[in-house]
């Protein structure tokens, strides 16, 4: 139904969702800290105490924790797992190692690590 209530890590993400027709989304803007929090604080919101969790099979942030402590029921359903794809390009290395310009652009602190993680292995870190 699109009145129940949904909550949301960032804007982004709320914003699609109300795009598509939901009208009970909120943003906790930004961080699963910040989401946690937000449901605790709002009352209001979530009268069951009972949530389910859509998430990536590998998380950096067990909400379950902090919010059964805090009375509610966490059902977590996984929906997607993300795989890092290998090796990287190889114009891309030829590009590092070659020191020719070459940019990245990352949308999350694991698409860095991965990175980072790469650059190591394949010798093309540089440490400053």
């Amino acid at each position: 139904r699109p009145d129940h209530p949904i909550w949301c890590v960032g804007r982004g993400s709320a914003a699609i969702l109300k795009s598509t027709g939901y009208t009970h989304v909120q943003s906790a803007n930004g961080t699963a800290q910040s989401l946690v929090q937000a449901l605790i604080q709002d009352k209001t919101q979530i009268s069951t105490k009972q949530i389910t969790w859509l998430s990536a099979l590998d998380i950096s942030v067990d909400i379950i924790a902090p919010l059964t402590a805090a009375s509610y029921s966490v059902n977590r359903q996984i929906i997607y797992q993300m795989r890092p794809l290998s090796p990287v390009h190889d114009l891309v290395s030829d590009a590092l190692a070659n020191s020719r310009p070459c940019g990245f652009m990352a949308m999350s602190l694991r698409t860095i690590e991965g990175l980072a993680s790469w650059l190591a292995k394949a010798g093309l870190a540089h440490r400053g």
